[in-house]
């Protein structure tokens, strides 16, 4: 971040300060009392499982240049450790701040939604202009009210590229987000089954999806998922009524604007790489398994040639994107293949990663460990019970499933003829991680694949360390 003014961002939060030094240089935002430093401005978020406010005598001992809190009774008398700004709410003063500091920075904004692959399209986009541009990128999954203001943020005028997740679980979220970014670019990853607990029906998913499109800056340029049907209307319907607009579609069919030739697969042979052949000649190759990665690479390389780097530099890039912990990363270790996809899970995600589970260990006995997937809403079992079927069909060989919904995976299985043996049901991962169906057989593959709630990493760490994995593990962030 650039240094700012204490006093610009009392006016620009709209705050009434406690205090003195109303010309103090802030070098840094945080919401995390333990990230204090000297010249950083300490937001005291509250929320239903937590409270800033506890930790601002905290902020001012390891550093803190000022703090940011939400007013209460008595506060303008108390006796502070430093300058406080006193706000109606400070998770909103967090947005105004970011919203007005966007303002000052030349960069590209890039945002990125959708019900699926968010973060990977970020991490693989981030990976595709590495040493090429100056990027800033959205760490982890920062995609609400409050990593969407803290990436733009950490962002300073010498930064070329800024690239925000953005993300929902309610209407209006994405039209709130997008307001604060204000990208120059937009990019619709997917539009799927997800959040379905707040956005109750698939097509009030699209509707907040496209919600980012009304703060697309003008003359900016959207890109969309060309083999997802919703995605390409919302392109043409972005074409016809935003003419000032660049819109691209990217995909596999060869009327995408982008278009890939996926040729090989990810498989479970040490060394295996997919190949995809791109326009103008090139081959594009990746590590990471699934077809749907090979689409998520397509889109990088797309919007890094909107960048206007080098197209051959930009695929050597990519080619060495390594999938993070959580996200269909391979592990193999001495006597098993892993693939842990266990960060989150909706019925789209899921159906992929079954996919993909069949291509990459078709000559393998497959054991599949599926947690539930939340918020999905009063139809959860009927998407779980979809889920079941899936593995029948894509031939699992075993099925362990953990949480309370999950069990209707389960159930489904053995409706469609799974032995009881191959199949065992758990209310947690802690008991999970003890199933004999994890006991298995030199050459085993195992995917695991849940909600982030449901914590299957457990489940994928006691696999690494009881069978001793041979590449490195990354704990899960």
């Amino acid at each position: 971040m650039d240094p700012l003014n204490l006093g610009w961002i009392e006016e620009v939060i709209g705050a009434q300060r406690v205090g003195s030094s109303r010309e103090k240089l802030i070098t840094e935002v945080t919401t995390d009392s333990r990230q204090v430093d000297k010249g950083h401005l300490f937001f005291a978020l509250q929320g239903e499982n937590f409270d800033g406010r506890r930790f601002i005598d905290q902020a001012f001992e390891q550093g803190a240049s000022a703090a940011v809190v939400t007013v209460s009774a008595g506060d303008h008398e108390r006796s502070w450790g430093g300058p406080v700004l006193l706000v109606d709410d400070s998770t909103a003063a967090l947005a105004r701040l970011a919203s007005a500091y966007r303002d000052t920075l030349p960069a590209k904004v890039i945002g990125i939604t959708g019900s699926v692959g968010k973060t990977t399209t970020k991490d693989m986009l981030f990976t595709a202009l590495e040493g090429l541009r100056e990027v800033v990128k959205a760490p982890r999954s920062y995609n609400n009210e409050i990593g969407v203001p803290l990436t733009l943020l950490s962002a300073s005028r010498s930064s070329e590229i800024v690239i925000v997740e953005i993300g929902t679980n309610a209407p209006g979220e994405i039209e709130t987000l997008s307001a604060i970014a204000r990208p120059d670019v937009t990019v619709h990853t997917s539009i799927g089954f997800s959040h379905l607990q707040g956005l109750n029906s698939l097509a009030e998913v699209a509707k907040e999806k496209a919600s980012m499109l009304r703060h697309l800056r003008p003359g900016g340029t959207a890109f969309f998922n060309g083999d997802d049907i919703r995605c390409r209307a919302m392109a043409a319907s972005l074409r016809e009524f935003s003419p000032d607009k660049t819109v691209y579609t990217v995909g596999f069919q060869d009327d995408c604007d982008w278009y890939g030739l996926p040729t090989t697969s990810v498989t479970a042979e040490p060394g295996s790489r997919a190949v995809m052949r791109l326009q103008r000649g090139l081959e594009l190759s990746l590590s990471t398994p699934g077809i749907h990665n090979l689409r998520t690479a397509l889109m990088a390389y797309a919007i890094a040639m909107e960048c206007g780097v080098p197209a051959a530099k930009v695929v050597e890039n990519i080619s060495r994107f390594r999938a993070t912990p959580g996200r269909l990363n391979v592990v193999r270790t001495a006597s098993q293949t892993i693939l842990d996809d266990c960060y989150n899970a909706n019925p789209t995600s899921m159906r992929a990663a079954l996919e993909t589970f069949t291509v990459f260990a078709s000559d393998k006995k497959r054991v599949a460990v599926l947690g539930s997937m939340l918020e999905l809403g009063e139809d959860s079992a009927s998407y779980h019970r979809a889920i079941g079927r899936l593995a029948v069909r894509y031939g699992v060989s075993a099925l362990v499933t953990v949480g309370e919904d999950a069990q209707w995976i389960a159930r489904e299985a053995l409706r469609l003829g799974f032995e009881p043996s191959q199949v065992k049901v758990y209310k947690t991962a802690e008991e999970a991680r003890f199933s004999p169906l994890l006991h298995c057989e030199e050459g085993t593959a195992v995917l695991v694949k849940g909600s982030r709630g449901v914590g299957l990493e457990l489940v994928v760490s006691d696999l690494c360390q009881r069978t001793s994995a041979t590449e490195p593990v990354l704990s899960v962030a």
